[in-house]
């Protein structure tokens, strides 16, 4: 029996998906290079802090900068967490950056 991915298995067009993930990644890419020239993208598939481990090591990072969205009790337990991985895991340093929350109106 073949592999079946999540977007698979949910009917999303796999192939359209890597296409709008890639252009927004390279509109993304475009627009940070003119402030910081040394920046690249990579689109890549399977176990997000794996993935995100294997690049920083064969791009010989010397810090790993994430987002994360900072859940706490039950949703982390169930989601779990990939910043905490790549923290665990990653042998180079690793921050963390918390999104301030949008602020309610008035």
């Amino acid at each position: 029996m073949p592999a079946t991915s999540y977007a698979e298995g949910l009917g999303w067009p796999v192939d359209e998906m890597e296409g709008a993930a890639r252009s927004a990644l390279e509109q993304l890419r475009v627009r940070i290079h003119g402030v910081y020239p040394k920046t690249d993208a990579q689109l890549r598939q399977g176990v997000d802090w794996r993935q995100i481990l294997d690049a920083a090591e064969q791009e010989h990072c010397d810090l790993i900068v994430m987002g994360t969205h900072g859940r706490r009790g039950m949703p982390r337990f169930i989601l779990g967490s990939v910043a905490e991985k790549v923290i665990r895991f990653a042998p180079m340093p690793v921050l963390t950056v918390h999104a301030a929350k949008p602020e309610e109106p008035k």
